[in-house]
């Protein structure tokens, strides 16, 4: 069970990096999307 636990939060802060880093770089994305729109 304390290895299910361990286990468990890795994968827990796994996920939100994973999320986090998913919106930042769509969030960088649409940025430099809108911005050469924007210039066009």
């Amino acid at each position: 069970l304390d290895s299910l636990k361990k286990t468990g939060w890795k994968i827990i802060m796994l996920a939100l990096f994973v999320i986090f880093g998913t919106y930042i770089g769509s969030a960088i994305i649409a940025d430099v999307v809108l911005r050469i729109i924007g210039q066009i």
